[in-house]
């Protein structure tokens, strides 16, 4: 039942009018990623603009497949205006993009995505939280191996993530008792090691 509601919510909010851009409106639309013009994004793909759409680049070559679902859920626009990011993210998934859509290098959003914020609108489009990382070397990449906010564990947490002593206090040192007190009611010490 819940793979239909997803798959009904995903063909409602697939934008038939979609259009193949032309040279020029792909070089426009790398240019506002470039310079942060988020809302202008959002107007040109709800205008119809492929949310698919491999980004321009006269560097990259377009066989990576990076697509603006994966520049979008990156850590390398954390520090522009959050906000902004995840209503371009939200266009996005309205707009029909491929929520699942993986790159060259075999990345994919929920791999990409830094924030708690934006773990939740994927998670919420249907995307598979728990889809794991393959690596160029067949090292599979758990996906709580690439949560990387606090926020971002609590919220796979509360979806089921099985975590263990050491990835808490590796990856999270610094709220490792908070977190084992708020969610198991002692502290890191008396949860890994009660004897």
């Amino acid at each position: 039942m819940k793979f239909l509601t997803i798959l009904f919510a995903t063909l409602l909010s697939f934008n038939t009018f979609a259009y193949k851009p032309t040279l020029s409106q792909r070089m426009e639309m790398a240019d506002l990623l470039r310079n942060s013009k988020y809302s202008e994004m959002i107007k040109l793909f709800d205008a119809g603009y492929d949310p698919n759409d491999i980004v321009y680049s006269n560097i990259n070559d377009e066989d990576m497949e990076v697509r603006y679902i994966h520049i979008i859920t990156s850590s390398a626009v954390d520090n522009d205006i959050k906000k902004d990011v995840q209503e371009t993210l939200k266009a996005l998934i309205r707009n029909g993009a491929w929520i699942e859509a993986t790159t060259g290098t075999g990345r994919f959003p929920v791999y990409q995505a830094s924030t708690f914020e934006k773990l939740k609108i994927l998670h919420e489009a249907g995307a598979d939280i728990f889809r794991e990382y393959i690596r160029n070397d067949g090292y599979i990449q758990p996906a709580r191996d690439f949560v990387r906010t606090a926020k971002g564990l609590d919220y796979m947490y509360s979806l089921g993530m099985e975590t263990d002593c050491d990835y808490v206090q590796v990856n999270f040192p610094d709220i490792e008792d908070k977190w084992y007190m708020h969610h198991h009611g002692m502290g890191y010490q008396e949860y890994c090691f009660p004897w």
